[in-house]
């Protein structure tokens, strides 16, 4: 009996000092976090704090609807290929969004011949990326599989690209699925988990790179991408704001022609749709394309000397082509929300360089 006590004793020990530790590891986590990805959560809050203070007023625009459907709102999502009859939602949120309370009563159809061309084509691509990558990333040493925790790589810009790129994928597949035929709702979740399962595929295999190994903040960032993708389709305040990637090329010979490794010329910008935020009176004299962005970029984050590394903080505008391209058909619909992910017209914007503490007036 007292042995048996003992074991028990004992147990709980165990499992308290398991707590004990995952804590340890959890603060020293936050204190790496705050170490070094200053601007990485200064540009998280920025939003954040925008997002909660969206007025009720904020409603979807008919002219914005693309691959993130305006259609898609706080609802249960039943996993059906065909729509048989709208649902009403809380009775609370009717009276807050009244033009968003029911889901649409398009009827869908699934194509079987356009749904066997996407799924033939998206598989083949599939296996095209995943054997150039193979060569191209990992046809150095392999050995067995590790984790190798990056959280500082490109002073975050690495796990913002992630976010986005998770994102992206989720909202392009969802838009293809709409194309064959698939109900919105199913085709969200079959583009999510399309997205998931590719990235997944891409960190595993790292992980089996000597030069590289599996990386959890990659894998969050994928995950969060698609989080925040879904949250947009179903939460109507969410789609006043677009998160967008501009790129000129840098003098990094290090990365000079591999754009995607080219952090120094990118800078992510949270574009958001100012219209939405105040009265008509402000719509009256405010053009409905032109929006305010928030941009965040570094510059020489591979050289730490004086003078060396900095993150920079850009405040400017920008212009929303869903509404300035013409076109309302799905392939149009769907093209313009894809252009709309890259900000490549240049605007007036103020550059604040958070490491130094210049500021200065640039075209971006």
């Amino acid at each position: 009996m007292r042995y048996f006590c003992f074991l028990i004793i004992l147990k709980k020990v165990i499992r308290m000092l398991n707590y004990i530790i995952l804590i340890n590891r959890l603060l020293i986590f936050f204190e790496e976090l705050m170490k070094h990805h200053f601007g990485l959560l200064t540009f998280i809050t920025i939003f954040l704090v925008t997002a909660s203070l969206i007025p009720i007023r904020a409603q979807s625009d008919s002219s914005n609807v693309g691959l993130s459907s305006a259609n898609l709102k706080i609802v249960k999502i039943p996993f059906s290929l065909k729509e048989k009859k709208s649902n009403p939602i809380n009775p609370v949120l009717n009276k807050l969004y009244p033009d968003t309370n029911r889901l649409s009563k398009k009827k869908y159809s699934l194509n079987p011949i356009k749904f066997g061309v996407l799924t033939t084509v998206t598989l083949g691509m599939s296996i095209g990326l995943h054997n150039f990558q193979k060569h191209a990333w990992w046809s150095g040493e392999r050995g067995q599989f590790h984790i190798q925790n990056d959280w500082a790589y490109a002073m975050s810009m690495d796990k913002i690209g992630h976010f986005m790129e998770g994102g992206l994928i989720e909202k392009t597949m969802k838009g293809a699925f709409i194309w064959s035929g698939m109900e919105e709702r199913t085709a969200m979740w079959f583009g999510a988990l399309f997205s998931i399962g590719y990235m997944t595929d891409i960190e595993i295999e790292d992980g089996f790179a000597k030069a590289w190994g599996y990386s959890p903040g990659d894998e969050i960032a994928n995950l969060t991408g698609d989080i925040f993708a879904i949250a947009q389709d179903m939460w109507t305040p969410m789609q006043t704001v677009k998160l967008k990637w501009s790129y000129i090329p840098s003098n990094d010979t290090l990365h000079k022609g591999d754009f995607p490794d080219d952090y120094n010329g990118q800078v992510f910008w949270l574009s958001f749709n100012i219209n939405k935020y105040f009265g008509k009176k402000f719509e009256e004299f405010w053009p409905d394309y032109l929006n305010l962005a928030i941009g965040y970029g570094v510059k020489d984050y591979e050289y730490f000397g004086p003078g060396g590394r900095s993150q920079n903080l850009y405040i400017g505008f920008d212009f929303d082509v869903r509404k300035i391209i013409p076109g309302n058909s799905s392939f149009m619909r769907f093209l313009k929300e894809f252009l709309n992910t890259f900000k490549f017209i240049p605007t007036p914007a103020i550059k604040w360089n958070m490491t130094y503490g210049k500021i200065q007036l640039v075209v971006h």
